[in-house]
Parts: structure tokens; sequence; C-alpha cells
């Protein structure tokens, strides 16, 4: 009980300090509550070490927002036009404010792929950049002229299905557009052979047949995706691009796997990705209602404050998009629930620990670790609030640092022997 004193008593001064007028920020940030994301095995993580995160994990974390990811590795542009009829997915997409859609590697690079892990098997290389960087004697060839006729074979493979990916990209387009209330987000497909750091390094022969494959690549890329990504943005308003290809021209060999022929982004990768996406489409973290990219004090007071002007029948004193990055437990308003999960999270940061906020559920709000042990105080209940309080008052010293000058009680040393007069 005294813990929910303390607390209304901190939260009731943050909201004297912060509600005056024109202290609240209007903003233009985009804050979501529900994401959805589809594709590939870029948007689900696939390749990353356990403690590593997916771009759709860091923008969820960031976000705090709930996401669905329907992604799944190895995931063409036929699979993703195919998902898009499932009901299930069709429901989520209809909730959604944020839509995140990455597709398409696989449809170019498989074959190629295919390709280069028949000649890594047959010359006996460790990685798929061994065909322009190893020394041949090491691997009992005789000289370069046996290994870059396979330049020539990888190239080809790429031609192989654009005109079909074109097709199925601007179906997409077209299915997604039944979503207009939605931010839709698409990336552009990077070059993953760009894998070398140092061509320099190369002999003109070998940089010659590098460059071929890194500019096939990416003419495939641009031809079957890029530029129908682009043409789409450019048409309809609610659509973002984040330009990958471009972020990852030049350090696709520290942003990508492929020298192991793994066409995921790794971790680095990944973190670029949610950077980028973060900041293209100005995403703002729930419970910052204030935009100063901290979730405090000051966010609880002005949703306590926004709640109690409602109370009073004023009216909020929040913006819509303030109402969005107030209402943390997602039942479409922000009240003193909401700012209550937000000081508990402001806390938890404080003392280095995480804190989920919990999701409104319909009916009651969700543990979002209904295993782990509730570790607070249980509230003492009064068995019959109606009686009287009979009990004594605690006596509360009023200044516990100052010495005790009162005399000593007198205690009789043999309480039983007579009092003589």
């Amino acid at each position: 009980m005294k813990q929910k004193l303390k607390y209304i008593s901190v939260l009731s001064a943050a909201v004297t300090a912060f509600c005056q007028p024109g202290m609240l920020m209007q903003t233009k940030a985009m804050h979501v509550q529900k994401i959805v994301v589809l594709g590939d095995s870029i948007s689900s993580g696939s390749g990353l070490a356990e403690n590593q995160k997916s771009y759709a994990a860091l923008v969820e974390e960031y976000t705090n927002a709930q996401i669905q990811n329907f992604s799944q590795e190895r995931y063409t542009t036929a699979n993703v036009l195919t998902c898009l009829s499932d009901p299930q997915i069709q429901q989520a997409l209809s909730e959604a404010d944020l839509i995140l859609i990455t597709v398409g590697e696989h449809d170019i690079m498989d074959r190629f792929i295919k390709l280069s892990q028949g000649f890594m098997t047959q010359f006996g290389f460790e990685k798929f950049t061994d065909v322009f960087q190893a020394n041949p004697e090491d691997y009992g060839i005789r000289s370069e002229d046996e290994l870059l006729p396979y330049a020539d074979l990888l190239s080809n493979a790429l031609r192989s299905n654009q005109a079909a990916v074109q097709e199925n990209i601007q179906k997409i387009h077209e299915e997604l557009e039944h979503y207009p209330h939605a931010k839709i987000i698409w990336q552009t497909a990077y070059n993953p052979t760009d894998t070398i750091d140092f061509i320099d390094t190369l002999s003109d022969r070998r940089k010659e047949k590098y460059l071929e494959i890194m500019n096939s690549v990416k003419s495939a890329m641009d031809e079957a995706l890029n530029h129908s990504i682009a043409q789409f943005a450019e048409e309809n308003g609610h659509c973002i691009v984040i330009d990958t290809a471009a972020g990852f021209a030049g350090n696709a060999w520290k942003y990508t796997n492929l020298y192991q022929l793994d066409l995921n982004p790794s971790a680095e990768g990944h973190a670029w990705i949610a950077n980028a996406l973060i900041q293209k489409a100005a995403l703002s973290r729930n419970g910052d209602v204030n935009e100063d990219s901290e979730i405090n004090a000051s966010d609880a007071a002005a949703v306590l404050g926004h709640a109690a002007s409602i109370g009073a029948g004023k009216g909020g004193t929040f913006s819509e998009d303030q109402i969005k990055g107030g209402d943390v437990d997602g039942d479409g308003t922000a009240n003193a629930q909401d700012a209550a999960q937000i000081l508990s999270y402001a806390a938890a940061k404080g003392s280095g620990k995480t804190y989920t906020f919990r999701k409104y559920d319909g009916v009651q709000l969700v543990d979002p670790d209904p295993d782990m042990p509730d570790t607070s105080e249980p509230e003492v209940v009064d068995p019959d609030p109606d009686m009287p309080d009979t009990s004594e008052p605690e006596v509360v010293d009023p200044d516990p640092d100052m010495p005790d000058t009162s005399e000593p009680e007198l205690v009789d040393p043999d309480p039983t022997a007579p009092i003589w007069q």
C-alpha cells in the first residue's frame, strides 16, 4: 500500500510539472502498435547466432509493438504471393499499422548458389570467393584458366526467371493495395556477391571476371526487383523503400555471408537494415509520447494528464499520434494503466532490467512471462473495511538522525519485592 501511495505521489508531482501549456510536443513520428512481416529468410533471421537479432526483432524491440512474422526460409516471390491469400495473414494485414516485406533474393540467386556449391566441391574450396582469391596451386589446379569459365556459368544462371519474378512482384504490389491504412516498407534487393573487400589484390583476369559477376547480379536484381519496387513506391503514398542495395554496395563482404554461400545478412547487416528502417519510416518508440527518445516519468505523467483531462470532461490533450504512442497496452486509449506500465518500464531500465509492455487482450492484460514468479509484495487486504481502525498508530521519529535526549525508562530490578514506605 505504501508503494502505491508513493507511486501516486511521484506521478502526480510529475503531472503538475509536465502538463503546463505548451509543454507537450506535437510529433509527426510514426507510432505503431502492430507490425506484420512478410518475405524470406532475410526477415526470419535465419543464420544468426542465438544471441543475435534480426532486423525485424530489432524493430520490434525499438517500437515495443506487437509483431507477427510470417516470413519463411527460402521463400520466393511466388511463395509470398500465395501467402497473401491465407485468411490468417489477411486478417493480420487488415489490423497492421506497418507491413515489412523483403523477398526476391532466392528467386535470383538460388541457381547461382547451387552451381557455386558444385564447383566448390569439385575444387575443394572452403569459401565461394576462393575461385577468385585462392592460389590455384594450393588446390592442385594448373592455372587460373581452369577456374575462369565458371564465372560465365554463374552469370548465365542469374537470367533464368527474371520475367516471372517481375510479374510476381507486380501482383504482390496489387494485393498489398488492399491495405491502404498500413505503411508498407519494401527493401531493395542487395548484391550479395560483393564479398571481396580488396578487389585490387586480384589479378587482372580474375578482377575482370569478378566484376562481371557482380554486375550481372546487380543487373538481375535491379531489372527483376528494384525498379519495380521503386515504381510502386512512387505510385503509392503509403509505401516506403529502404534502399538496402545502395547501403550494402561496397560493404556486402561485411553485411552478408555469401562467401559461405549464405544469402542472409550478418548481424551487422541486420543492424544496418533496422537502423535505416527506423530512420526512413520515422518510427517512434511506443511510450515516448514527448518524442525525446527516452521513456521515462515525464511520458507517464503526460499520459496521466491526458487521461485526467478526459475524466474531467475537458477532452484529451494528446494528438492522434501521441495517443498511439501512449497506448502501450494496445486497448485504443492512453490512460492510467498505460502510465503505470511506462513508469514500470522506466524503473526497470533504470535498474538495468528489461520490461515488456503487457498487451490488452480484450478482457485483461496478458502477462508477458507467466512462468516468472511474482516477486511483488502482496497487498494487505482489510478483512472488514467498515470497522473503525482501533490499532495504535505507528509512532514515527520526526528526525531519526538526532540523538535521543529523552530520559531512559526506569526498570524495577525485582518487581516481586514489596514496596517499602
